[in-house]
């Protein structure tokens, strides 16, 4: 299966937004969180997620560049 530029941008735009809804719940867990064993562990899941958010907006980045490219291309 083949997708178009704008096809994986898209599914790039989702995951970065389920990637945030994830942080977002990370938080508002680490705020609850009274041991010491939870903390940590819950830390380590809000590194792992902010990190791969952040490969995620890495490659929409260069997704929008390759589309911008392909786009000039066709003027």
């Amino acid at each position: 299966m083949k997708f178009s530029v704008v096809e994986m941008l898209e599914i790039a735009f989702d995951a970065r937004r389920l990637l945030a809804d994830e942080i977002f719940r990370c938080e508002g867990e680490l705020m609850r969180a009274s041991h010491p064993g939870q903390i940590k562990r819950l830390e380590r899941k809000f590194a792992e997620v902010t990190k791969r958010k952040s490969e995620i907006q890495a490659s929409i980045d260069k997704l929008s560049k390759i589309e911008l490219e392909l786009w000039r291309d066709e003027v």
